[in-house]
């Protein structure tokens, strides 16, 4: 199979050719309190937004079909704790015609992670369940999380500070749309401090990316781990990915996306540390599930600093966009 590789520099070229597709003008969802972190997902010709309200410190989710032309009426989906909770970019999630949500929250004191579902569209949700984080509730903060679903299996990827500034990387796992859940396991060694993650998932197949500082000197690489068995188990211990070697270069963002027949990631790298316009972004690909990665790693973008990356892959095409200090430009590269 041939892959399509279109690449694209920033925000500003992106959002010229919006203009011509004559685009729906927006929609107001939430009137009165002001709307925290917001989260929105489009599957199963539905579309979810989940925003917290400020004031009271309530999650809503609005459902609309597919094109998000009509949304049904705000639906409270925590349990009232009053506590403060925040939601993330990946807080929500669908797969075979069920919807997810995970946000952080406080009412033990410190942000844990909490869980519901739906299962008819949005119009009632499980009670509020905690995902364990490999503490007990309030003692650790999570500072960040990613909800990833397909299937039958639900996944939920996190941050996880012990309290003494160091974060760690961690996977919860669930066979059953999320009413059953494997114990949570590390991803990274424990002995370093993890500042980026990301997620991605294919029925019992999962990946985590992270980036952590184990190899000294305050500069951070690129790791990645896998599950076969729907985060019960890891498959192998942690690959190092980045090409620049154990503690040189600095990675600051990472990205997985694909699955078993293709799985692709990237990361942004600050490759000379003392220079201010270096922070590249770079792309990997692997053709069996990141078992093995036959293809040189791809600089996409050097010689500026590049910022806010973000890639979607549909097994043929990946996209890749990002902000850059430097003059816009496209490519698209055949493999």
């Amino acid at each position: 199979m041939r892959h399509r590789y279109a690449f694209v520099l920033a925000s500003a070229l992106i959002a010229g050719p919006l203009a011509a597709q004559h685009a729906r003008p927006p929609q107001t969802l939430a009137v009165g309190a002001p709307a925290g972190g917001t989260a929105v997902v489009s599957a199963d010709d539905r579309t979810a937004v989940l925003w917290e309200d400020e004031t009271s410190h309530q999650l809503l989710v609005r459902v609309a079909d597919g094109r998000g032309t009509v949304f049904g009426a705000a639906v409270r989906i925590d349990d009232g704790t009053g506590a403060d909770k925040h939601v993330d970019r990946y807080s929500i999630a669908a797969a075979d015609g069920f919807l997810y949500a995970a946000w952080r929250d406080e009412r033990n004191g410190r942000a844990d992670v909490y869980f519901c579902g739906s299962a008819d569209g949005g119009l009632t949700w499980s009670p509020n369940r905690r995902i364990e984080d490999g503490s007990t509730p309030g003692s650790r903060t999570v500072d960040e999380l990613q909800l990833c679903a397909s299937g039958d299996y639900v996944y939920v990827g996190m941050l996880v500070d012990d309290v003494l500034g160091v974060e760690g990387a961690w996977m919860a796992g669930s066979y059953d749309h999320g009413q059953n859940w494997n114990p949570t396991m590390r991803a990274d060694t424990g002995n370093a401090n993890c500042d980026f993650l990301s997620i991605c998932c294919e029925d019992i197949n999962a990946w985590i990316v992270f980036a952590d500082d184990r190899n000294g000197g305050g500069l951070r690489d690129f790791y990645l781990r896998m599950t076969h068995s729907g985060a019960s188990t890891w498959m192998r211990p942690e690959q190092h990915l980045d090409a620049s070697g154990a503690g040189s270069g600095d990675v600051e963002g990472v990205l997985v996306r694909g699955g078993m027949l293709g799985l692709v990631t990237a990361w942004l790298e600050d490759q000379l540390p003392a220079s201010p316009i270096d922070r590249e972004l770079h792309y990997l690909y692997s053709p069996n599930g990141g078992h093995l990665w036959p293809n040189a790693e791809v600089v996409v973008a050097t010689g500026a600093d590049a910022e806010q990356a973000a890639m979607a892959y549909d097994g043929v095409a990946v996209l890749l966009a990002w902000a850059t200090t430097a003059a816009a430009a496209t490519r698209s590269t055949p493999r």
